[in-house]
């Protein structure tokens, strides 16, 4: 037997000494063999064999040779641990720590800052494509640098989110961003729903893309497949652009921090479109907010003092200012959407959950919800309220429909027991069950599910009347007449016309 070593590099005496008073630096490595059997087990025989720079075995394992080492890491009492351990560079970890431990020595920090930050490039990617694909993307982002701890958290963040090119595409049909995706999947009627219809940022934290430096943005404005029987009334173009716009809307929000943004890109893309636009259409199509021409307004100011000067002429009060109707116009919005949700996950859009006499609580509701963004788009509350009427007159009927349906069912159960058998009276022992009324239905619902019945009234003024000013800014169109104001959005057929108006 050779001489008793217990290890390559023994501790110093004050940590030997604190060792022996300490009961946390115990361990069987020293006493216990080390090797194991052919069952990849650890032998539970004692040790007999100790080699310099090797750990314990037992006799019959002596031609095994295991490297050893001293554990780096820290115990609980503020002492390395220094037990025996197997050789396993970077660092040596005992069989307690090499279950998990963040008191190891961390080489990285001890170089310079610049030096780290140069590594970091490295290791991070130059640019982050807007969605991970398996066939042309050799291996998503790999961010554990990240994790390791919070200073190093800190500088390899100012390399990932201020330095790296972030790609995003947003599109009719919903948002590629950091590598990941999410879908608008709208339920039509015929259509089981996915249950993607959620806010982006539960598929992108706002916390991370709010500190993106460097963004380039491609709004595709590719028209899809109309499966949809119900949208077949309005125009591709519309649906399209009206779509694009909700999503790009829902990217801004998310990303939205002008205090971080260094570089922002927007670049149209046209592949697979049917048709090509035009430049002024692209304009129209993708821009966010309304921009007011302040030269414009001013002129309009000045030309309407001039109007009311006139003899005859008196002023009538605005129902509302146009920024306000905008504003409640978002947050009506934003309820029908939320609505939406809540209506898609429990299928009440489609036709699997239907009632006895047949139909669905909200079918076909994608023509409701196009319609409530162009009301957003144009700030028109009074739609926007008919959308909404609709709905309440819709969710009534359906439960009249399922009372009626339910009396009908109680009344045949009812019939089960007759008074010479049974004289018992169910609607006396279960009101809520048996004592129900049959109801009318609040009025007669269009034929199909095309949300016929919402009202949309365009009080547009004729634009050749002497009595109104228009403006037009790249977005929309402003219209002023007595005293009243309306706003459109600049479609492709109303840009066209551009160059008809001054």
């Amino acid at each position: 037997m050779e001489g008793p070593s217990a290890g390559s590099s023994d501790p110093t005496p004050d940590t030997a000494s604190s060792h022996r008073k300490c009961r946390r630096h115990l361990s069987d490595v020293t006493t216990k063999c080390n090797a194991t059997n052919d069952s990849e087990q650890r032998c539970s025989r004692p040790a007999k064999i100790f080699r310099d720079g090797q750990l314990p075995v037992c006799t019959p394992h002596r031609y095994k040779k295991l490297d050893s080492a001293r554990c780096q890491a820290i115990e609980a009492c503020g002492q390395p641990c220094f037990r025996l351990a197997r050789l396993d560079p970077p660092f040596h970890l005992c069989s307690i720590h090499e279950k998990g431990t963040d008191t190891l020595p961390c080489h990285l920090l001890r170089i310079p800052v610049e030096l780290r930050l140069m590594v970091f490039r490295y290791i991070l990617p130059a640019k982050v494509e807007s969605a991970y694909h398996s066939r042309t993307h050799e291996k998503d982002i790999d961010t554990t640098v990240l994790k390791l701890n919070r200073q190093l958290h800190s500088e390899a963040s100012s390399v990932l989110y201020g330095e790296t090119l972030f790609h995003a595409t947003v599109g009719y049909w919903g948002i590629y961003f950091m590598t990941k995706k999410w879908f608008k999947d709208e339920p039509s009627l015929y259509q089981n729903y996915r249950g993607s219809f959620n806010d982006p940022a539960s598929t992108f934290p706002p916390t991370v893309a709010k500190r993106i430096c460097n963004l380039n943005i491609a709004v595709e404005f590719r028209q899809g497949p109309m499966t949809d029987y119900t949208m077949k009334r309005f125009p591709e173009e519309e649906v399209t652009i009206i779509s694009a716009r909700d999503a790009v809307r829902k990217f801004v929000d998310l990303i939205s921090n002008e205090n971080t943004r260094k570089q922002l890109r927007v670049t149209p893309d046209f592949k697979g479109s049917r048709k090509l636009w035009e430049m002024p259409k692209l304009i129209a199509a993708i821009h966010l907010d309304p921009t007011v021409d302040a030269s414009a307004y001013i002129a309009y100011q000045r030309e309407w003092a001039q109007q009311l000067r006139r003899p005859g002429s008196r002023l009538t009060s605005h129902s509302r200012k146009l920024s306000e109707r905008q504003e409640m116009a978002k947050v009506a919005l934003a309820r029908i959407e939320d609505f939406l949700g809540v209506v898609a996950r429990w299928g009440l859009a489609t036709k699997n959950k239907t009632f006895p006499s047949g139909g669905s609580a909200f079918g076909g509701i994608g023509p409701a919800l196009h319609l409530a963004r162009v009301a957003f788009e144009h700030a028109d509350l009074e739609t926007l309220s008919s959308i909404r009427e609709a709905i309440v007159k819709r969710w009534v009927n359906y439960h009249r429909r399922i009372q009626n349906d339910s009396r009908m069912i109680a009344d045949k159960i009812s019939e089960l027991f007759t008074p010479v058998d049974d004289p018992r009276d169910l609607a006396q022992e279960y009101p809520e069950a048996f004592g129900l009324q049959t109801f009318g239905l609040v009025e007669s619902p269009p034929k199909g599910c095309s949300w016929s019945d919402i009202e949309v009234k365009d009080d547009i003024p004729d634009l050749d009347d002497p009595e109104v000013i228009t403006w037009v800014d790249r977005e929309r169109r402003y219209i002023h007449k007595g005293g009243k104001e309306w706003m459109r959005l600049m479609y492709p057929s109303l840009v066209s016309l551009q160059s008809q108006f001054p």
